[in-house]
Formats: C-alpha cells, structure tokens, sequence
C-alpha cells in the first residue's frame, strides 16, 4: 500500500514550494552522481559545510521536491511497458488502483490513441507474463491494452544527470571506477536490501541492519556487492516542472536492428534523453525525453532524425500527468506524495 507516513502526506507539503534554485540542482547532480556519498564530500564539492548540505536536502525532500530511492537493475527483472486504454470517464480510478501495485513502478497520462503508459517489472518472464496477460486487462476500468516487452534497456533514469556541476566538482564526487563482477542472481537477502532502500536510498548502515536483523557489516558487504554487481541502482529523482523540465515525451521508433546501438550511444549523449530500451513490436526503439517547451517536441525529434537519418519515428505522445515514477506517488505538481514499497517485486527476485 502507498506510504501514508505524515512526511509523505500532502498535507504536509508547502503549497508555496515552487522552482528549485540553482544550489537545489547542484545538490541533486551531486547525488546523482555520488547517491551514498557522506555529507563531508558533497558539501566541499557543493562549497559548503557538511550540516548545511544535509539541512538543505532534507528540506526538498520533505517538501516533495527531490527523493532518492534504489531498485533492482534491468539485469534481474523482466520489464515492459504497457499502453492502456480506458474505458470512458474511468481514467482517475484506473490511475489510482495502477499506482497501488507495486509491480506497477510508473504511470504516465498520455496523448495519443490510449489514455496512459505503464512501466511494469516482475522477478521473472513467466510473473511479468501474468500481470500484463492476467492482473492488467482484467483492473476495473481497463478496456485494452498493448504490451511492449523490455528487450535491451540502454539508458534510463539513473543515469540521467542535471549538468549543474562543473568538472572539477563532479571530479570531487565520482568514485573511483571499480572491474564489474558477475553479477549473482537470487538471494533473497539482497532482494530485501534493495527493497530496504527503495524509500530512502541514503538509509543509513545502522538503520539498514536493524530494519534486517542482520549486522552493520553485513549490510556494508551486501551492498557493495550489489553495487559492484551493478545489480541495483541508485536514482535521484526531482519534481521535473520545479527544474525547468516540465514536458515527457515518448517516440516510438523504427531502427535496423544492428544500429540500435549505436542510436543509443548517439542518444545518450543528448541531455534531453533520459531512456532509451529495444522492445518488442512494430516500434522497436524506445526514447523517452525531458523537454523545456511544447515546440521542443517536434524540435527534438527533428535534431534526432538529423544525427540519425536511419531512424523513423512511428508515434509519439506527451505526458499530461505523472501519477507514479519508479515507485514514488507524484501530486500534479510532480512532487513526491507517497511511496509503495516494492516488496511484492523484490521478495522473490
């Protein structure tokens, strides 16, 4: 069920709490960055003591206006995202009972010839294939659906960065790189971790512990494992309309199968693109965009089919509400109202 904590609650949330200034933006890049970085590295690089760095973050977060939370990597999920169609009048009440599973991590209001898109993810294919098949058509109000299976994820949200630091800064802040192991697959234990930190992912090793019964230092190995596994990730998420980027817009794509690559190393370095994933279907690219006005829409897509001549974009939708983004609850403000714990996700990947 959604997090219903008094920190969480609307109610809570200053109606003033309007644009992010540009030290909000600087902060939130650094944890992007850093996500579990001690105050005493960011606040140096951020120029500014360590207590203050930390007053400043717990303020946007408890005004709903920037969180960090955790999740399992693609890597040991299956994902999809789903386009639904509802039935007349029913899209508030859909939107609701959607936000509520937890399978369910994000829900976006769209244009287009159906009413929202969902990106879903489920420990293996077979629980994935019942949710979308089963759980899915079958919610009140739900008229259709179309399923576009998860079939290489290129970039997503973690990896998106404010660009509010400069070099130097950054460099005070990004860990030394370690060699990738292999990644290790259905521990249970780790499974519970990542959920531990899909609220708050800068719990402490003290906190984590006793949530878990388990020692401080057997949190600390587990999670660098994980991390160096590069089996969670870590996002730092923000209400986007505050930092200057208030429209999503999704493109379905066309691409010869042996240039997605390389569209998705092209598309990664522009700084509107936050995803980019192969998927099953007729489109079978997938970019969704941060953009600053409505003109960028078709601006955007025009410089895409300028760097890429190969690429066709079949469709593409904007979004008219947030309602859910990787698990958080999000007011039409796009702040963060509420979280619903991924357990029924993590417990048996």
């Amino acid at each position: 069920m959604p997090d219903s904590s008094p920190e969480a609650s609307p109610g809570h949330l200053d109606a003033a709490a309007g644009s992010l200034q540009e030290s909000d933006l600087a902060l939130i890049e650094a944890l992007q960055h850093s996500p579990r970085a001690p105050w005493s590295q960011i606040g140096p690089a951020l120029g500014v003591d360590a207590t203050s760095v930390a007053r400043r973050w717990h303020r946007l977060v408890g005004q709903g206006l920037a969180w960090l939370t955790a999740y399992p990597s693609a890597s040991t999920t299956s994902f999809a995202y789903v386009d639904v169609r509802c039935r007349p009048n029913t899209v508030d009440e859909v939107t609701r009972h959607l936000c509520a599973l937890p399978q369910v991590l994000s829900v976006e209001e769209v244009t287009g010839d159906f009413d929202l898109l969902l990106t879903v993810a489920a420990p293996t294919p077979a629980a994935l294939a019942a949710l979308v098949r089963r759980d899915l058509p079958t919610a009140p109000g739900v008229e259709a659906t179309a399923i576009h299976l998860g079939l290489r994820l290129y970039q997503e949200g973690s990896g998106w960065r404010m660009r509010a630091l400069d070099r130097q800064q950054r460099s005070l802040l990004v860990p030394p790189q370690r060699p990738t192991r292999r990644s290790l697959t259905g521990a249970t234990a780790d499974a519970a971790l990542i959920a531990a930190l899909g609220r708050d992912g800068r719990r402490s090793h003290q906190e984590l512990a006793r949530d878990l019964g388990v020692s401080e230092a057997t949190v600390r190995r587990r999670l660098q494992r994980l991390m160096e596994t590069r089996s969670v990730h870590f996002r730092c998420d923000f209400a986007q309309g505050s930092a200057g980027w208030p429209l999503t817009a999704t493109y379905r794509i066309d691409l010869p199968a042996d240039r997605l690559t390389a569209a998705a190393r092209a598309l990664g370095l522009m700084p509107e693109v936050r995803l980019c994933s192969a998927v099953s279907g007729t489109a079978g690219f997938l970019v969704i965009a941060w953009l600053r006005t409505t003109e960028d829409v078709t601006g955007f897509e025009a410089h895409m089919c300028e760097q890429l001549p190969d690429l066709r974009v079949l469709d593409r939708t904007v979004t008219l509400i947030t309602a859910k983004r990787m698990g958080r609850l999000l007011d039409p403000h796009g702040r963060a109202v509420g979280h619903v714990p991924w357990d029924d996700l993590s417990t048996t990947l």
